[in-house]
């Protein structure tokens, strides 16, 4: 059940990011707001972190919210919040996360960002297309 709840909440997590600033890639506030409950750790329980995190109890709403909706409210939903990514500036110069990633698929691997971030994402953005042809 640990994985239900968890959608549940990063659900409700994600629909409050959402009100409250509109999107979420690329977001300057999104890390401070995690920053802000995550500094806790385990020091709560995960009701309270919830509550800390939302500002409300845990609560399906979201999630059930999300996963009735039909297909065209989807796709509505996907190109409002791909039309607000035009004016977020984007970040200039090389990326550095100050970690190692490696993306596979099953047990193939894919890519990792040992030359660079954008090495990794030119060779992921190839595969996915090719992957959907």
């Amino acid at each position: 059940h640990g994985y239900g709840l968890a959608e549940i909440a990063l659900s409700q997590w994600k629909d409050l990011m959402y009100k409250k600033y509109g999107y979420i890639i690329d977001n300057n506030h999104i890390g401070k707001e995690m920053k802000k409950v995550w500094k806790y750790g385990a020091r709560y329980s995960f009701p309270e972190f919830i509550k800390m995190a939302t500002d409300k109890k845990l609560s399906p709403q979201a999630f059930i919210k999300k996963v009735t909706r039909s297909k065209r409210q989807i796709i509505q939903t996907a190109k409002r919040r791909i039309k607000a990514l035009e004016n977020i500036k984007k970040p200039s110069g090389k990326i550095n996360l100050k970690s190692h990633i490696t993306m596979v698929h099953g047990t193939k691997k894919i890519c990792d960002n040992t030359q660079s971030f954008e090495d990794m994402s030119e060779k992921y953005a190839k595969w996915i297309t090719k992957i959907n042809e």
